[in-house]
């Protein structure tokens, strides 16, 4: 007998089922075979269970009954999370109380976890709070389930594309539940051209990235949070972080009342927007995006090198501001200005000072740019 014949007898087994159902279960186990080391029928039936047994449990899963004792299939055998998924999406079933989903959509408690890794190509992400832990999906066609489970306090969900197709057709989302006050260790989420969205985060560490889809977290305390995108957006709106570390290549970046003794951005060319911001250190690096900064600062330095720089509110720490080509405005109270442009005007409290200008103040703000234009208000 060999392994050929072992999975011949499977796929025989698995008749009930549509041939592309049948196709994808058996390559499921021979790929899970070859990374194991399964290279021969009694392996196989050691690890597996006999063909039939496999498929009694299978068939049994997808009916929602236990499998018959005499059948040789082990009641308490675990379903993959791969293969679970094709069997939920055929039998339609619903799994645990809630809203009904939608058809080819999966739903599963879990067990209780302080740390997240999830990692998906095209359908969009959601992190809410809820009664209990939970995730619902729904994938496109072209991406396939690999893992959704609980291990060792984390909760794993993992995608792959398909063989069958060779991009994904978008679309899809992945919904994940927890209990309303759920501190989390950790939490990592890798999409790469959905959404992300993060509600009511408590977690001593947050780590997302996208390609082209938009990140947003709203409310809750993420901790150090580190976000990276290359074409999507970047938004916070009323969090409180311990550090932020964002980057982006062409995404704009919009922080809406939010609160990190330290943050650093950079960007290519897409804009940052920071309104309310509390922060004791900031930085800022961008090439042609415009920087607009409000709020509370300690210190603040931003280099630019086409883009705009406008920053007001009030300063308690030394300032910097470069810029190449782009402009520079800045209303803080009380500042002492050291400011020069080699090819731009500058203006001071509504008086032009030519290309340099020096005026004591309580903290100092320096100011430097070679074509761009300079106006400092002070008052």
């Amino acid at each position: 007998m060999t392994v050929d014949q072992y999975f011949e007898e499977l796929s025989a087994g698995l008749d009930r089922l549509d041939a592309t159902a049948r196709e994808d279960i058996v390559s499921y186990y021979r790929e899970y075979a070859q990374e194991a080391g399964l290279s021969s029928y009694e392996q196989l039936r050691e690890h597996f269970g006999t063909p039939r047994a496999l498929c009694d449990s299978l068939c049994a899963e997808l009916s929602g009954t236990a499998p018959l004792p005499e059948s040789g299939a082990d009641p308490g055998q675990k379903i993959p999370a791969a293969v679970r998924s094709i069997l939920v999406m055929l039998s339609g079933q619903k799994r645990d109380a809630g809203a009904d989903p939608r058809p080819g959509e999966c739903e599963m408690a879990l067990d209780a976890f302080t740390g997240i890794d999830l990692s998906v190509i095209t359908p969009d992400v959601v992190l809410q709070e809820g009664d209990a832990f939970a995730v619902r999906y729904r994938l496109p066609e072209g991406e396939r389930l690999e893992c959704a489970e609980v291990v060792d306090g984390v909760f794993r969900f993992r995608t792959a594309k398909t063989r069958t197709v060779l991009f994904s057709l978008g679309g899809g989302e992945v919904i994940l539940t927890v209990p309303r006050g759920t501190r989390l260790q950790q939490a990592e989420f890798q999409v790469i051209s959905g959404d992300l969205r993060l509600s009511g985060l408590f977690c001593g560490k947050t780590v997302a990235s996208t390609v082209s889809g938009d990140i947003t977290l709203c409310g809750g305390t993420p901790g150090q949070l580190s976000a990276r995108t290359t074409s999507g957006n970047l938004l916070l709106r009323e969090v409180i972080a311990s550090s932020v570390h964002f980057g982006t290549v062409s995404g704009d970046v919009r922080l809406e009342d939010c609160r990190a003794p330290i943050a650093d951005f950079s960007s290519t060319s897409g804009d940052l927007s920071l309104s309310g911001m509390v922060c004791e250190y900031c930085t800022v690096e961008t090439i042609a995006g415009d920087v607009e900064i409000e709020g509370s600062l300690g210190a603040v330095k931003v280099s630019a090198t086409s883009g705009d720089c406008t920053l007001s509110g009030s300063l308690s720490g030394r300032g910097g501001i470069t810029t190449v080509a782009g402009d520079i405005r800045v209303h803080f109270a009380g500042v002492g200005v050291e400011a020069a442009s080699s090819l731009g005007d500058i203006t001071v409290d509504g008086c032009h000072c030519g290309k340099t200008v020096s005026r004591p103040g309580k903290v100092p703000l320096a100011l430097h740019s070679t074509t761009g234009d300079i106006t400092v208000t002070t008052g």
